[in-house]
């Protein structure tokens, strides 16, 4: 027998005789399911979002949807992908960052460093190293000479508690972990994250703001992302932050408080939450991993998307604003990394 032949027989049998994790088999058909809805939602304009009558973050969702889709492989058209990359080409604001809507870009109401930095995790999954580079030079740029970030809206000093808004945590959690995919700039990185470091709360959270989803999560798997990304995963800010999302996960393996109407639901809590324990390789909490990828698995809807609540903001009152697009992006993301480490 042909030495090759023989060692591919006995891989191939290895393989076969290897216990294939339970859960596998159900992650890849939701994934599947999950890609042909954000593909359904695509516009003609090339965006992937679900607007409401005064809110339209279709920059911002459609940048979490290439993410998702990316990951889909060849059961995604490249031709969406492609579509929905010339949407953001064409909505980089006059700065150089992305805004989080195609509206704020026109109105010419500056950037958005959360959405910019999601454009760069965009970019460079797609292999487009050269707008990934100018986005993240781009953030450098704004850095604060305190080492955080502000979230680049300039009339935010003007809304209700917009000193927090412009400044909260997850905005700087964003900016070095989108950096962290083309590394550059380690004075500046490390002045953000002792930023970051020097405002987490002997809780090991850094709070939660209506603005930004009301999940203390949305800034944690940011956070921690960018800890690890940079080189610090074992850093106690890494474990409290680990310690704080394991301690607060539901017995029926889901994150998030009891629902009030119109406010996001616990499937959007559960993706960030997993996003967040996942950040560090997802080993060293197997079992919070497995229970919140079963509550994701049990609570898909039949059409392939997860329920994502509605946006609860302080500042723009609008309750029909939907997060199925975000929560569904982030589920496909969470349950990909969860079938890779398996």
């Amino acid at each position: 027998m042909n030495i090759r032949v023989g060692l591919a027989l006995l891989s191939c049998l290895f393989l076969s005789s290897y216990p294939r994790h339970p859960l596998a088999d159900e992650q890849m058909a939701a994934v599947s399911r999950a890609c042909q809805w954000l593909v359904a939602q695509q516009r003609q304009d090339g965006s992937i979002s679900l607007r409401s009558p005064r809110l339209n973050p279709n920059v911002w969702e459609t940048a979490n949807a290439l993410i998702a889709l990316l990951q889909c492989g060849s059961t995604v058209d490249r031709a969406v992908i492609n579509k929905g990359f010339a949407f953001l080409d064409a909505n980089w604001t006059e700065e150089g960052g992305l805004p989080e809507s195609s509206g704020r870009r026109l109105s010419h109401l500056g950037y958005c460093v959360e959405t910019t930095s999601t454009g760069i995790r965009a970019y460079a999954a797609a292999g487009k190293r050269a707008q990934a580079e100018k986005l993240r030079e781009f953030l450098f740029s704004v850095q604060e000479p305190d080492g955080g970030w502000k979230i680049g809206y300039p009339e935010a000093k003007t809304f209700p508690n917009g000193e927090v808004l412009e400044v909260y945590p997850s905005v700087t959690g964003f900016a070095l972990a989108g950096a962290a995919v083309i590394p550059a700039q380690r004075p500046n990185v490390d002045r953000g994250l002792a930023w970051l470091a020097a405002r987490q709360k002997a809780t090991g959270d850094w709070g939660a703001f209506w603005d930004y989803f009301g999940i203390p999560y949305y800034a944690t798997a940011q956070i921690v992302s960018a800890f690890v990304a940079w080189g610090r995963p074992d850093d106690p800010v890494v474990e409290r932050a680990l310690h704080f999302t394991r301690e607060h996960q539901n017995p029926d393996g889901s994150w998030g408080d009891a629902l009030e109407p119109f406010t996001p639901s616990r499937e959007l809590w559960t993706a960030l939450a997993l996003l967040t324990l996942q950040a560090v390789g997802g080993q060293s909490e197997p079992e919070a991993i497995r229970r919140g990828i079963v509550y994701l698995l049990k609570h898909q809807q039949p059409d392939g998307r997860w329920i994502g609540g509605f946006f609860k903001s302080e500042i723009v009152i609008d309750t029909e604003k939907k997060e199925d697009v975000y929560t569904t992006s982030l589920a496909i993301v969470a349950l990909t990394q969860s079938s890779a480490s398996q």
